[in-house]
């Protein structure tokens, strides 16, 4: 039916229509070229398989002309490598990594796509100053400025990729250090340049926070959170500065040092409670913490994102919607612009919200999902006292019920996968920090050295002072 050969072409005007015919519908034939709906018309009956595999071969090498036309076109676009470029960050640092998966096939994201292992915060000093009296499109401008400026900085033995956090006054670089060398000099190197190119070039000031070295781009949001957290610092320590992640270690990691992290702990603990109240009492806490403290506004800002974000990375783990990654943006963008506390308070209480109905929601789906819930909430705190009777209420279970099930479900019991996990990361400090091999073992979670000593060994057949040398 002519009409519908109409419809299909105006769905598609790239469908190229081969038409056989025996020619004594003149009329048909004439409508289709006339409309130039109709791109080929062969005499029917066949009197030749050659003709047929020719046109063909022509409309298949059409095609490919056209679709490597179009890739070298965006692939020459400033603009298209700029979004690409931040797609691909935000991908990484978001934990999005299936969407980088689906590009894959992009040219650019092929380009990209390194062995990145380190993340370096640029945060423009007194941006919210400089920016009070400027609409949002001059506000682009000075932090475009600055990613231009930062784009043309080179260090030898380092790759990098660089783009802007959007709704901030901070700029993110991926970096790949083809040396390989243990130490970091040449990231704080690039750190130091950009720096100095940005107060030559610009007149801002600006300070650095640089990650330590992850073992590859799985672990940026790892690295994005941590050198998320060190900026916190730049308060007491003053512009200009570079602080290292590395350096630092004594502040964190080993528990839940601090109050703020204690309070973090409490309010993803209560996640999994199906009244939203539970919530935000342990929220309100928080906020009164943060409060009593006589924290600055910008610092405040900093620590609710900061728990956005985790939250974000937790709740994901078990429910892997792409919409609450995109509220958390949005939330994190609106806490920025806001000037009251309340106003804060209302904003983050708003994200727990939708993030705490897409949990419970998940959760009952199926009564086991709880437990892949625990095992993202291990994952997430395994460095802690964790106890079999603190994850049992986790679950809301007696901690015999729970430990059955959770051995049923997983093939292993609750200890043996948080040991597990625990020596995992343990291995990966071993060969990827300076940290000695007590201190990695107390970071991880033990606190007795010779046990985790004879752990090791028995997982990898080899001590912990092997990776440690290697």
């Amino acid at each position: 039916d002519y009409d519908d050969l109409k419809r299909i072409k105006k769905f598609n005007n790239e469908t190229e229509i081969l038409v056989l015919s025996d020619f004594k519908n003149v009329e048909f034939i004439s409508k289709g070229i006339n409309n130039k709906n109709f791109n080929y018309i062969v005499k029917s009956p066949i009197g030749s398989k050659k003709e047929i595999q020719n046109i063909i071969k022509k409309v298949i090498n059409k095609n490919k002309e056209i679709k490597e036309i179009t890739r070298q076109n965006l692939n020459d676009q400033k603009t298209f490598k700029d979004m690409v470029t931040m797609e691909y960050i935000y991908d990484l640092i978001y934990g999005r990594e299936s969407r980088i998966n689906e590009n894959a096939d992009i040219d650019l994201f092929r380009n990209i796509n390194k062995n990145y292992t380190t993340l370096i915060f640029i945060k423009i000093d007194d941006f919210w100053y400089i920016c009070d009296r400027l609409d949002n499109k001059k506000r682009y401008i000075v932090k475009r400025r600055s990613l231009e400026i930062i784009r043309k900085c080179k260090v030898e033995g380092l790759n990098f990729i660089a783009t802007s956090l959007i709704g901030t006054d901070k700029l993110i670089l991926l970096v790949e250090n083809t040396h390989n060398k243990k130490d970091q000099t040449l990231e704080v190197k690039l750190a130091k340049k950009i720096i100095n190119k940005i107060k030559k070039q610009s007149n801002y000031t600006a300070t650095a926070a640089v990650s330590r070295r992850y073992s590859g781009i799985k672990e940026i949001w790892k690295a994005y959170e941590e050198a998320f957290q060190a900026l916190l610092k730049s308060f007491s320590l003053g512009k200009e500065s570079i602080i290292l992640c590395s350096e630092i270690e004594s502040d964190v990691g080993k528990k839940i040092y601090n109050e703020y992290n204690l309070l973090e702990f409490k309010i993803i603990k209560s996640f999994s409670k199906p009244k939203i109240d539970d919530v935000y009492f342990e929220f309100n806490n928080y906020c009164g913490s943060l409060k009593n403290n006589e924290n600055s506004e910008n610092t405040i800002k900093a620590y609710l994102i900061r728990l956005i974000f985790n939250i974000t990375q937790y709740v994901n783990q078990s429910v892997s919607e792409e919409e609450i990654s995109v509220k958390a943006i949005e939330a994190s963008n609106n806490i920025l612009k806001s000037n009251s506390l309340e106003k804060i308070k209302e904003i983050s209480k708003e994200f727990l919200r939708f993030a705490h109905y897409k949990m419970i929601k998940n959760l009952s789906k199926d009564k086991n999902n709880i437990f892949y819930n625990v095992k993202a909430f291990i994952e997430k705190f395994y460095y802690t006292n964790l106890t079999l009777d603190e994850i049992a209420k986790v679950a809301s279970f007696s901690p015999s019920y729970f430990s059955r099930k959770f051995k049923l479900i997983f093939g292993v019991s609750f200890i043996e996968y948080l040991n597990d996990y625990r020596l995992m990361k343990s291995k990966e400090l071993l060969e990827n920090t300076e940290l000695t091999v007590g201190e990695i073992a107390q970071k991880v979670g033990f606190s007795e050295y010779t046990y985790f000593s004879k752990l090791f060994k028995s997982k990898y057949n080899k001590s912990p002072s092997y990776f440690k040398n290697k």
